[in-house]
């Protein structure tokens, strides 16, 4: 059975797509809504992107379907100077002096019937500066010649444009795409931020990102931010700039809306640095499944070897409740003695586990926690404790990630004397 198409292309390739278009393009059926960018600490906005949305009643109802339906009828160049030309007069009416996110799909640039100087011509008309937009690539379509888009590209640099490029991560394409264009930012896609703060995987592969954009030059903005988690976890990877619903959705009058937006990001910077010594180690828990009690060996073996950022594991009786902890050094040390799998592989878990790791309820404090980590001998110092709620197991924490926070506590109160 052939898959069926995504609604939103089925919907752009209807005989009505096109009528609809035209409706679209002649009666100029589109309103932009702008949704903030943030500084990573929280505390000020860096940017607003605009997101170009059809009016009520038109029947390309998504943004998607809008954009693949001029596509497939040769009109994109058209309404993407539709949604440039709205938006940067929408923007000055706002009169904000924060930077402009104007999305371009990179086809659009090297399509003859797009109009040079358009942008440009735009700004000058609205009292708006080159330096005060940035040209976001999106939607990237496979088959660009790279050393093409980076010809179009340079042309936008030159007149003072920075470059952002969107849905980095995505696919191979977009890997090309930035080595070739070198933009001034990137925009680590969304899929890659939603439960980073509860994903070892997902955090080595945006520490990555990270650090190839910081090695060449480019600055980072996470997007899809929903939860505080989220927020922190890029933050202290090394992103810039942080978008998401957590701060504010899309807005058709984002400056009306700027007092409730600097309120909300003073209540998150309130939260996010207040003593850390307040919460409990709850805040530092890793969703990681445990191992019940009576595994054999070299079952146990097979999961670390397929989950290799793993450090150590719970070992949990049938109600849940923790009962020790496998170290992965010592249990692999174990199976690689000669003769190991033959004579430990099919022995229960719970016969060499380590009892006497640290446990500790989701409410202990910090401060408490700290002061049990430095009561333990040296040797057992650094290893993972274990996490519960009521007695039940809930995940592992690091003394790594408890380090991290107590020192950022001591800066912050350093900073906070005169």
């Amino acid at each position: 059975m052939l898959p069926s198409p995504h609604p939103a292309l089925a919907e752009a390739s209807t005989p009505e797509s096109g009528q609809a278009l035209e409706a679209l393009l002649r009666l100029r059926q589109l309103r932009m809504h702008f949704q903030p960018i943030v500084a990573a600490d929280g505390r000020e906005v860096f940017a607003y992107e605009a997101l170009a949305r059809a009016a009520a009643g038109c029947s390309l109802r998504s943004p998607m379907a809008m954009f693949e339906a001029a596509r497939q009828h040769r009109r994109l160049a058209e309404l993407d100077g539709l949604c440039r030309e709205l938006a940067l007069e929408q923007w000055a009416e706002q009169g904000l002096s924060e930077r402009l996110f104007l999305n371009v799909s990179p086809e659009v640039l090297l399509d003859s019937a797009h109009s040079r100087g358009l942008t440009r011509h735009l700004l000058h008309r609205h009292g708006l500066y080159p330096h005060q937009v940035v040209i976001e690539l999106t939607e990237q379509t496979p088959g660009l010649d790279p050393a093409l888009m980076r010809e179009a590209v340079c042309h936008y640099q030159s007149m003072g444009f920075a470059i952002a490029l969107d849905d980095l991560g995505e696919g191979y394409a977009s890997l090309k795409l930035w080595s070739a264009v070198q933009p001034d930012f990137v925009k680590i896609d969304r899929h890659f931020i939603s439960g980073i703060h509860q994903d070892s995987l997902k955090r080595r592969f945006v520490r990555s990102i990270i650090d190839i954009a910081h090695g060449s030059g480019s600055q980072v903005i996470a997007e899809g931010i929903e939860q505080e988690g989220e927020m922190e976890c890029v933050s202290q990877l090394g992103a810039e700039y942080l978008q998401g619903w957590l701060f504010a959705s899309a807005e058709v009058d984002p400056a009306r809306q700027r007092a409730g937006l600097e309120q909300r990001l003073r209540r998150l910077s309130r939260r996010r640095h207040a003593a850390p010594l307040a919460l409990g180690a709850g805040s530092l828990l890793r969703q990681v499944a445990p191992v019940l009690q009576d595994t054999c060996l070299e079952e146990v073996a097979e999961r670390l070897h397929a989950e290799p950022e793993l450090m150590a594991l719970a070992v949990v009786d049938a109600q849940q409740r923790p009962v020790g902890m496998i170290i992965r050094h010592r249990l692999l040390g174990l199976l690689n003695q000669r003769f190991g799998p033959e004579l430990h592989g099919r022995r229960a878990i719970h016969e060499v586990m380590q009892t006497h790791s640290l446990r500790v309820e989701e409410d202990e404090p910090l401060e408490r926690l700290s002061a049990k980590l430095l009561g333990r001998r040296d040797i057992h110092r650094d290893e993972d404790f274990i996490i519960m709620r009521g007695g039940c197991y809930r995940g592992l924490g690091r003394p790594l990630d408890l380090l991290r926070i107590l020192a950022e506590r001591q800066l912050a109160v350093r900073a906070q004397c005169p």
